[in-house]
């Protein structure tokens, strides 16, 4: 199976953990269905059959749309954000998180995002000066264009293209953020 054929047929977190809920739910009623036939020998099998499936159906909605909003508002898509960051984090946009939560183990997180980040920082103070300079090369290479003085704009912008290649390899960017 192909990364995209995989991708189409994942569940969300919200999705699997509702899902789960409500078979969980199900597989109890049923449970407790078949006990309680057993023990009240004169139930009739149907009118409890009906009565659990009615209590499957109505809790496990609630129990799946609390779930779906409730979770995914408070958990689900703060780790969606704090994902995207990450990504964001590794193409060089080294930037604190700014994410505000009231979950203990999100927050957790997103601390430890923001302390990995602070250290980035602190191991290359240079990164963002040496792209501040990038891009008033940029902009003096503009000019040069501008004024009519292609040979000198184009060895600025050879410089420009050597110092964008030796950040990259460095795993920084050189472009002002």
């Amino acid at each position: 199976m192909d990364r995209e054929t995989k991708k189409a047929t994942r569940l969300s977190l919200a999705g699997v953990t509702g899902i789960a809920c409500v078979v969980a739910m199900a597989v109890g009623m049923a449970l407790w269905g078949i006990g309680q036939i057993l023990l009240a020998p004169g139930a009739e099998p149907l009118s409890v059959f009906v009565a659990h499936a009615s209590h499957v159906v109505l809790l496990g909605a609630a129990i799946y749309l609390v779930v779906v909003v409730v979770f995914r508002r408070l958990v689900f898509e703060p780790i969606r954000r704090v994902n995207r960051h990450l990504y964001g984090v590794a193409t060089g946009h080294v930037a604190p998180l700014d994410l505000s939560t009231s979950v203990s183990e999100v927050a957790d997180l997103v601390r430890g995002v923001d302390l990995m980040v602070e250290r980035m920082r602190q191991a290359s103070p240079l990164t963002e000066e040496v792209a501040m300079q990038l891009a008033a090369l940029r902009g003096t290479e503009a000019e040069l264009r501008g004024c009519g003085l292609e040979p000198l704009a184009d060895r600025v912008a050879q410089h420009i293209a050597w110092l964008d290649a030796t950040m990259a390899l460095k795993g920084r960017r050189g472009e002002a953020s």
